[in-house]
């Protein structure tokens, strides 16, 4: 069986993009989300709205969700503020069964994780928020070693506010020591994940990695079903794709998921 959605050319979108609509069409995938903060531009996430249009799916564009962590971040309010404003990006969610619009909604209210919308399995959605407040808190932590090796930032920054403080220090160039440790092992969770599991749109959680658990084992078995499904072609050039990304990736060790 292969699926058709319109002879418009899909070509230029992401690939990834493409598979994860397909999979919210055949029911594997409850929600697709594609952020302005993901995608080139506006044009971009215009594009994917007409595709989901073409493919009889419902779609709403909205602000980006809000950080759903596990557990508070040990950091500063007025930092927090500053460091994700969920207004600043628009996001295209796509889903066939309007009961997920509920869902939706509860993550717009930052009462759920996006994760368990999307299709994620728990144990990598639970590894995903704890590295998520690490990320926060690692930013906060060499913001603020920044600012007490350099005080004189205090004073040549006329800033009342202490949010808007934060948010001239974080237009800055400065060392990111902690938080570079952070995505070190978060970029090694997403290559594994590229190598291991290369059709699942998450990155896999340590259990998953080394075998403790099998749900992204089988998610990703899922996902190659239905590439099968939509064509050979389109299977081997997603493959293609991934092992263009992994290459690019331990050639220079510097991309990060903003890169593929």
């Amino acid at each position: 069986m292969k699926l058709r959605t319109s002879p418009m050319p899909l070509r230029m979108f992401d690939l990834r993009n493409k598979l994860e609509m397909f999979a919210v069409k055949t029911g594997l995938k409850p929600a697709f989300l594609g952020s302005r903060s993901m995608c080139e531009s506006r044009k971009e996430l215009t594009s994917l709205k007409q595709i989901a249009i073409i493919m009889g799916l419902e779609h709403r564009t909205r602000e980006n969700p809000p950080l759903y962590c596990s557990r508070k971040p040990k950091v500063n309010g007025s930092f927090l503020k500053v460091y994700y404003n969920q207004k600043h990006f628009e996001a295209l969610w796509v889903y066939s069964d309007p009961r997920v619009e509920a869902k939706i909604n509860k993550c717009m209210s930052g009462d759920l994780n996006e994760g368990y919308v999307l299709g994620y399995p728990e144990c990598c959605i639970n590894w995903h928020e704890e590295y998520r407040t690490l990320e926060v808190e690692s930013e906060f932590q060499d913001l603020e070693n920044h600012m007490a090796r350099n005080p004189f930032i205090l004073t040549d920054i006329h800033i009342e506010t202490e949010e808007g403080l934060y948010g001239q220090v974080l237009s800055m160039s400065y060392p990111k020591e902690e938080n570079e440790k952070v995505w070190r092992s978060i970029n090694r969770h997403l290559i594994e994940t590229y190598k291991r599991y290369p059709y699942v749109p998450h990155w896999a959680c340590s259990a998953c990695l080394e075998g403790k658990s099998k749900e992204t084992e089988k998610l990703n078995a899922r996902y190659e079903e239905l590439l099968a499904r939509i064509g050979s072609n389109f299977q081997k050039e997603f493959l293609d794709n991934v092992e263009q990304a992994v290459q690019a990736f331990e050639d220079n060790n510097q991309l990060t998921f903003n890169d593929f």
